[in-house]
């Protein structure tokens, strides 16, 4: 009933195939955090409406989704630096 896919915590499997492949530091900070599968979704959702719609400043601001959310951040300043 309650124990869907979605609602279990997210697996690298799972991160990968909806954000597709990150570092593996990426990966294991995301599942450390212990997000969903829909946290997971839903921090994709808000970065990828950001890349979009430039930053809205309307962010996840609390809870697992934040967390994911900022982690991809991270990466995607860490990747413009390169």
């Amino acid at each position: 009933m309650g124990d869907t896919k979605s609602d279990r915590p997210a697996a690298a499997a799972d991160i990968i195939d909806i954000i597709g492949p990150q570092d593996d530091l990426a990966i294991a900070r995301i599942v450390a955090t212990g997000a969903t599968v829909s946290d997971v979704a839903a921090a994709y959702s808000w970065m990828s409406a950001d890349d979009v719609m430039g930053e809205s400043g309307r962010h996840p601001n609390s809870g697992r989704v934040a967390q994911v959310y900022q982690i991809l951040q991270d990466q995607i300043s860490a990747s413009d630096d390169l």
